[in-house]
């Protein structure tokens, strides 16, 4: 029986990637930093607390994108 590997596009804005930038050293473990991926968005996983802060989350949700109201 063959594993099937499933993957999911991870996006991130320019803010996003600046503060992860900003904050490495406090978040990597072993030179590596590991993100949390949910309906909320990405999370930074401290391995120091045993916590995960937000990151944020680069677009709206599709039902909420049709509610929004561009002037």
């Amino acid at each position: 029986m063959q594993n099937k590997m499933t993957t999911q596009d991870i996006e991130l804005t320019e803010d996003m990637a600046q503060t992860l930038y900003t904050y490495f050293s406090s978040y990597e473990k072993d030179g590596v930093v590991t993100l949390e991926s949910n309906d909320m968005g990405l999370w930074l996983k401290n391995h120091r607390t045993n916590s995960r802060q937000f990151l944020g989350k680069a677009r709206l949700p599709e039902q909420q994108m049709a509610d929004v109201t561009i002037h």
